[in-house]
């Protein structure tokens, strides 16, 4: 006994192939020589990940249930276009590994997925940039303040030693939450990455069935190139956000030193013929309005590529708009093809295969030669 499980395509959860009686259905059991029961798989259609993860571990239940009560049947998954996705992510997270259980999908935009990381001197340079602003910011202005006169002058400099080291701490302080965020975040990312990626999955066999010329495999080509030439300039600009942050506040950090010790001379009243008071005032203004310049010139970089990282690597257009931070963080992208872990047959037709009706992208459903080809294949 076989047993069928049909999944539909995005914004298909009405499609006239799985419903009872179909035509895909009466042809494929022409060409099964054995009995055969159908039955279908609803979900939500959606384009998102998180509809696709969840909808995926849903058919993993009902998969297992069914292998449970039937084990000595053959089971086959045979899904259209992201539904296949869905089906992978079932797969993927099935508990045991089956014998008797195929997949056949229907041009299905295959899901890869690549982590992007950021170089350890960013990160480096990044802290000494934090540190470095924050004290100019916090310690800077206050030394333009006016000073204790009269029996208690003695105090001014322990007061701007204390206002030093309280800038310090707090940009102490912030690397410690931006560390938190950023280790929080990476293991967000981490768990989406292991929810998303499907190269582990481990099935009988598996057929993939395409068309050259399929309308979403031509807009995948597209994509694929598109992404590769914006995402090239995304990365490249958001390091350069970064190392932007590290480098020049680094080296205004030297600078900040330097203006700050020439401040303690000055304030301290000892005698410096080449700096005066007003001097060291224009000095100070000119240190801080380059901190605030430095500190919007990396943000604006980083800001202005968010967009074409989002749209490059989250692949939206393909994959879905959804969560702009995994779209940020994970390079993902489409392929006609499984991933290379997985060993799979393919059934290829040309572009002037005879069309039934519709697009290229539903003739595999449509079209009873390739209907009878996957018959074949289950039987072979």
């Amino acid at each position: 006994m076989k047993r069928v499980i049909l999944i539909h395509g995005t914004f298909a959860k009405n499609a006239e192939w799985i419903q009872k009686d179909s035509s895909f259905q009466l042809a494929l059991m022409k060409s099964l020589k054995s009995d055969v029961i159908f039955s279908k798989f609803d979900w939500d259609g959606k384009n998102c990940h998180s509809s696709r993860i969840n909808y995926g571990d849903k058919l993993r239940i009902v998969l297992e249930k069914s292998l449970l009560n039937n084990p000595n049947d053959e089971h086959i998954l045979i899904a259209h276009s992201h539904g296949g996705n869905v089906a992978m992510y079932a797969l993927s997270k099935m508990k045991n590994s089956f014998s008797n259980v195929s997949l056949v999908t229907l041009a299905t935009p295959f899901i890869r997925c690549e982590k992007f990381e950021i170089s350890g001197i960013s990160g480096i340079l990044m802290i000494i940039g934090i540190i470095s602003f924050f004290t100019a910011m916090f310690y800077l202005p206050n030394q333009i303040s006016l000073e204790i006169e009269g029996p208690f002058s003695f105090l001014n400099g322990p007061i701007r030693f204390i206002k030093f080291a309280i800038a310090f701490l707090i940009a102490k302080g912030l690397i410690k939450i931006k560390a938190f965020i950023i280790s929080e975040f990476q293991e967000y990312v981490n768990l989406f990455y292991k929810k998303i990626d499907y190269r582990k999955t481990e099935l009988k066999r598996m057929l993939v069935v395409r068309i050259e010329g399929d309308e979403a495999l031509l807009w995948l080509r597209i994509s694929s190139f598109l992404q590769k030439v914006t995402s090239k300039f995304g990365e490249r600009a958001t390091k350069l956000s970064f190392l932007s942050f590290g480098y020049l506040y680094a080296l205004l950090f030297t600078i900040s030193i330097i203006v700050i010790l020439l401040g303690e001379l000055t304030f301290n009243k000892i005698n410096l013929s080449f700096l005066d008071l007003e001097e060291m005032q224009i000095v100070y203004l000119i240190i801080f309005v380059l901190f605030l310049i430095l500190l919007i010139f990396p943000a604006l970089v980083f800001i202005i590529s968010l967009p074409i990282l989002y749209l490059f690597r989250g692949n939206p257009l393909i994959f879905g708009w959804e969560n702009f931070f995994k779209g940020l963080s994970l390079s993902i992208y489409p392929s006609q093809n499984p991933p290379d872990e997985i060993t799979y047959d393919v059934l290829s037709y040309p572009s002037d295969i005879k069309r039934v009706k519709g697009l290229l992208h539903s003739q595999p459903y449509l079209n009873s030669e390739i209907i009878t080809k996957i018959g074949l294949w289950i039987e072979g």
